[in-house]
């Protein structure tokens, strides 16, 4: 049972099989490599092929609307799940899995995701780590059979594990791999050897490290979705994993494809516990929520901020989006509006309130706290070591609540040229940037609404006054913005709030990056997508900005059924 890792000779090749992958998915169903060689099998022998038969409709606004949705790999927190749910929590995740990148707006972006060639060595790694647990646990995890070879029990194995493993139904071609490497790895330690082999394969196999959507038929740039694909998009969305029995059944029965079967699942998993921190992870990446280290934050100025602290801190995200979503009032403007959070021992000095000996909901004073733009979380993430950043929290506003997107700042505005008069107060600091014939146009759009915000320190606690006893002014106007909200003055983050909260740009900003993290790509510049984006926000709204009916919504689209593949072709 030793030296697994050296013996598996065709774990290599399946690793660089993987880097092709990268490439995306041709028309018949196959992964394209980067130097277009196809790999893997075409539609026809997918074995999957539920979805409806009926033609494809024509492609418009006023016909079908398929959108974007290129290859992606599993993000390493979608690993770790799948791996938790296939095993049951008898093997541990592997941390050698590539880590997925930070540098973009959502994890789910196909290039936060790439498969390099020092990714591919990881991902055999990985996957040989959790071959050998599965060789230490085979009498747990593959009970049917004793030490000597039993091909019988494989084969038994093979048909409950790889279904599970590769979220659809096996092909032929896979059942021989997966048994060959049963075989290998019998003549050489053993059955408890060959079992882990077979793990260690299916966990390279494209079908496994991508959400792979080969699609039941593909015409003229757009492919229909199986229902096992569907299943998938479904449950990596909502719950960051792999899909439960449940789904599962309804895919092999091939009724998941059908709009009242899609939405009639989508309601039970966001009513399961297991959404909360799908959807809190896209809330936190939607604000860029990073994760807070104790380096982030001056411990001299700050000396309660530590790791517990950042645990509480994000431990109270989750539980807002939680809170929200299972309210009776579960919408978007209850988000950035509610004075009901809950605190702890760590979070309750931020806010001036005794701590409380577990988790307690507290409402908050209405003038000074209010929905998630309010938290800790949201506040320290978006500030220095030791002052607050107007820039930063402005920027977040601007561009993640308003969707007005102010592209990168240019080289000069490095150099901080700005002059600013000695002793000058925050509020002449930050005119004087406005002022700047550089940089002053960006900053008009920033600064005064992080202005908004400055009665918050850089941890979230509220303050009446700077640290040099300096005052505090929160008065600024709401300028440049979409038609739909007013240009208009403010007096602090609870005023900005309002003006946001409820307005249709925020709700259709919303809506559009939505489609982005699940989709994983920005919605393209298209009349095709502005359509469906229209459409969509339009039935948000009319929800009174329903956060469970925009997802549910969203899954009847038909960009969640069909793919646009044309700049794929």
């Amino acid at each position: 049972m030793v030296g697994m890792r050296s013996t598996s000779a065709g774990a290599p090749l399946l690793g660089l099989m993987l880097i092709g992958c990268s490439g995306g998915v041709s028309d018949e169903g196959a992964a394209v490599g980067t130097d277009g060689q196809t790999q893997g099998g075409t539609q026809s022998d997918v074995g999957d092929t539920d979805a409806s038969d009926d033609p494809i409709p024509e492609v418009g606004c006023d016909g079908l609307r398929p959108q974007r949705a290129p290859l992606r790999r599993l993000s390493d927190w979608h690993y770790r799940n799948t791996v938790d749910d296939l095993f049951e929590g008898l093997v541990v995740p592997s941390d050698d899995f590539p880590a997925t990148s930070t540098a973009f707006r959502f994890s789910s972006d196909p290039a936060a995701n790439v498969v390099t060639d020092l990714a591919a060595e990881q991902l055999l790694i990985a996957a040989e780590d959790i071959g050998e647990q599965v060789i230490a646990n085979v009498g747990d995890i593959a009970p049917c059979g004793g030490s000597a070879a039993d091909e019988t029990c494989a084969a038994a194995f093979i048909e409950t594990f790889g279904p599970r493993a590769l979220r659809r139904p096996l092909r032929d071609d896979e059942r021989t791999l997966l048994l060959a490497a049963y075989q290998e790895g019998v003549a050489a330690y053993g059955h408890a050897d060959g079992i882990g082999r077979i793990v260690t394969v299916a966990l390279q196999l494209p079908a496994f490290v991508y959400l792979l959507e080969e699609g039941s038929q593909s015409d003229d740039g757009t492919l229909q979705l199986t229902d096992h694909e569907i299943a998938s998009r479904l449950s990596y969305l909502l719950w960051g994993t792999m899909p439960d029995d449940e789904l599962r059944e309804f895919a092999d029965s091939g009724e998941l494809h059908q709009p009242e079967q899609i939405a009639e699942q989508a309601r039970r998993m966001i009513g399961d516990s297991r959404s909360t921190m799908a959807l809190t992870r896209f809330h936190r990446e939607w604000l860029e929520i990073r994760e807070l280290r104790a380096a982030d934050k001056n411990l001299t100025r700050f000396p309660r901020f530590g790791p517990d602290m950042i645990a509480s801190m994000d431990e109270q995200l989750s539980r807002l989006v939680q809170s929200v979503l299972e309210s009776d009032d579960p919408t978007l403007v209850r988000l950035l509006t509610t004075t009901d959070v809950e605190i702890d021992a760590q979070l309750a000095p931020l806010y001036g309130l005794d701590a409380p000996v577990t988790w307690t909901t507290v409402s908050l004073d209405p003038e000074r706290r209010g929905g998630i733009l309010t938290l800790p979380a949201y506040l320290a993430a978006h500030s220095g070591t030791d002052p607050t950043s107007s820039v930063f929290r402005g920027l977040v506003i601007r561009e993640r609540l308003l969707c007005q997107s102010l592209g990168s700042p240019p080289a000069e505005a490095l150099e901080d040229t700005t002059v600013v008069p000695p002793n000058a107060t925050e509020r002449e600091r930050t005119e004087a940037l406005m002022d700047d014939p550089q940089c002053g146009f960006c900053h008009v759009l920033m600064n005064p609404l992080g202005m908004g915000f400055e009665h918050y320190d850089a941890i979230g606690a509220w303050r009446e006054t700077y640290p040099d006893g300096g005052e505090i002014d929160t008065q600024w106007e709401l300028a440049g913005t979409p038609d739909g909200v007013d240009d208009v003055e403010f007096d602090g983050a609870i005023e900005l709030n309002a003006l946001l909260a409820g307005s249709e740009p925020v709700a259709h900003c919303f809506v559009e990056n939505w489609t982005h993290h699940s989709f994983g790509v920005a919605p393209a510049p298209t009349e095709l997508s502005e359509c469906a984006l229209d459409d969509l926000s339009a039935e948000f709204l009319a929800s009174g900005q329903s956060l469970p009916e925009l997802i549910v919504a969203f899954t009847q689209t038909d960009g969640f059924r069909y793919r646009d593949i044309s700049e794929e072709e």
